[in-house]
């Protein structure tokens, strides 16, 4: 049986006792389904998604996002006021955070990641 839901917790160096949690759903893999939809789309097409996948329930956050920076050994200052309020990143700064902590955190990710 495939677990369906994880929280995946941040490893810590100790210092931050407040290390957010994040909730993570797998996503099945998929029948066909149209991609496409809104208003900037420039054309509607049918996908499908062959291998299913790890997703966050739930928006990362400015807190989230400073735990992730941490384990990436970079420096950052976490804003009080924005801590729970949703991170904007671009994609290529996605890709590489991903590309990183894939390889530094194996071990510990959900399995199937």
């Amino acid at each position: 049986m495939i677990e369906t839901q994880k929280n995946f917790s941040f490893p810590g160096d100790g210092s931050d006792t407040e290390a957010p949690n994040i909730e993570m759903l797998w996503v099945p893999p998929s029948e066909a389904f149209e991609m496409g939809v809104g208003k900037t789309a420039e054309e509607k097409f049918d996908t499908t998604i062959d291998h299913g996948f790890w997703l966050s329930k739930y928006p990362v956050t400015h807190s989230h996002w400073h735990a992730l920076l941490q384990l990436m050994d970079q420096e950052n200052t976490l804003d009080e006021e924005k801590k729970n309020q949703p991170y904007l990143e671009t994609w290529p700064g996605i890709i590489r955070l991903c590309l990183h902590l894939n390889n530094k955190m194996e071990a510990v990710l959900p399995e199937g990641f």
